[in-house]
């Protein structure tokens, strides 16, 4: 096989290799706090989103990619589209991501589209509730107190001379 040839379909191979990854920031979220969904892509070629859009049904979420790649041009560009959801219930949540390859240039093969599937839990924060709060702190401290002059008053009667 010519060295050329070899060597062109060597970069044909790599310039179509893509990964995806969904993120979800913060890794678990609480009620309170918005949610970040991202769709994170990495290319071996040239390569755009030309388009990308989110959608909620109930405790699941799409989202439609699309991207643009130049199979010819070396590069490896990480591609991103970050989605804020606002605040979320507790739950469990399904998040697939549908990214769709296109290319602009004749010749240029790639994958019709990946889909990338991940779940994530909004969860309700843990609140520590100290047991009674200032008043019984009040209550122990008053009742140490009082166990304590017991305790100075009873060691005077044995120690003082003549009271016995």
């Amino acid at each position: 096989m010519n060295i050329k040839i070899y060597f062109s379909f060597v970069l044909l191979l790599i310039s179509t290799f893509i990964s995806a990854e969904i993120t979800i920031s913060p890794n678990t979220p609480y009620p309170n706090q918005d949610v970040i969904i991202s769709v994170v892509n990495q290319y071996g070629s040239e390569a755009e989103i030309t388009n990308a859009t989110i959608t909620r049904n109930g405790n699941s979420f799409v989202i439609n990619q699309t991207v643009d790649i130049s199979c010819f041009l070396p590069s490896a560009p990480i591609l991103t589209s970050t989605f804020n959801v606002g605040n979320l219930d507790v739950g469990e949540y399904q998040v697939s991501a549908i990214i769709q390859n296109t290319s602009s240039i004749n010749g240029c093969q790639v994958d019709d589209a990946i889909t990338q599937n991940t779940a994530f839990g909004v969860v309700a924060p843990v609140i520590t509730v100290p047991l009674g709060g200032n008043y019984w702190m009040l209550l122990l401290i008053g009742l140490l107190t009082l166990i304590a002059l017991f305790h100075i008053k009873h060691q005077r009667l044995i120690t003082t001379p003549g009271l016995e």
